[in-house]
């Protein structure tokens, strides 16, 4: 396996930067894709597309959670239509982003 994969220590952060699409994630990482895929398969059982999709929703929550509004924390994790990230989040978390949030305790 790449070396230089083991060795990344921050992958949310590389997620980032590579704005949570895994070709780029492959080029930040300074391998191929199939490379890349090899190694999610291997350590996190999933193609990095699915893990970089789940690094945007808990992205977007953290926005959220900080105060954002949710077209603004929408776009801030990188989707580009509210309606899509409506229904993927739901899918995900089983509730809208406003009812993700009013389960939350307050501060």
């Amino acid at each position: 396996m790449n070396r230089e994969l083991r060795e990344i220590q921050e992958w949310v952060e590389v997620a980032r930067a590579a704005k949570y699409q895994s070709q780029a994630l492959a080029r930040l990482c300074h391998c191929s894709l199939r490379q890349l895929e090899l190694h999610f398969a291997q350590c996190r059982c999933k193609p990095p597309q699915a893990w970089l999709l789940e690094v945007r929703l808990w992205e977007a929550v953290r926005f959220l959670f900080e105060g954002q509004r949710v077209k603004e924390a929408s776009k801030n994790a990188g989707f580009k239509g509210l309606c899509h990230f409506y229904h993927v989040f739901k899918q995900y978390h089983g509730c809208t982003p406003l009812e993700f949030l009013e389960t939350l305790p307050s501060a």
